[in-house]
């Protein structure tokens, strides 16, 4: 099933356009592909490299993805179960900060992220095409379930493009 159009925050559209699949199981599975092939790629040495300064380092934006995940099936979750109460938003600068990336190994945070997706396939495996279809409010604005898919799906996949393309990973 394709994201519905329209039903989802704008600022998702991000990550959206890097999910181009047909349906959100296959956005899941494919984007896990590309996005352990570049994360297990990466040199142990290059774990605590960060691009700029106060940019995140390797290991940050790594468990990012694994903390982004885990909150949007999460609300997947609670969409899915018809639970009408609006999740919080998190600041993704406040998580890096406090996601001691620096005392972890790189494999540790790579293991970590590709153990989350299981699990977040695994999630949306259990969801029926009507239950894919239910929405729920965020913050940010309405979503339903299915769109969700495609943004986490997305959004690993965007950060699996700027380590290829500005940490030279």
């Amino acid at each position: 099933m394709k994201p519905l159009i329209g039903n989802y925050p704008e600022f998702l559209n991000t990550y959206l356009k890097q999910a181009p699949y047909n349906d959100v199981l296959t956005a899941l599975r494919q984007t896990q592909q590309i996005v352990s092939d570049v994360f297990l790629a990466i040199p142990e040495t290059k774990a605590q490299y960060r691009y700029a300064d106060g940019k995140w380092t390797v290991n940050e934006l790594i468990i990012h993805c694994s903390d982004t995940e885990r909150i949007f099936a999460y609300r997947a979750l609670r969409f899915a179960r018809k639970d009408s109460q609006k999740p919080l938003p998190f600041d993704e600068n406040e998580y890096a900060a406090e996601s001691f990336g620096h005392l972890r190994s790189l494999k540790s945070c790579v293991d970590e992220f590709l153990n989350i997706r299981i699990s977040t396939l695994q999630l949306f495996e259990s969801f029926s095409e009507d239950v894919l279809l239910r929405q729920g409010n965020m913050a940010s604005g309405q979503i339903d379930v299915n769109t969700l898919g495609f943004v986490i799906a997305g959004h690993a996949t965007h950060h699996a493009r700027i380590l290829s393309e500005r940490y030279w990973v």
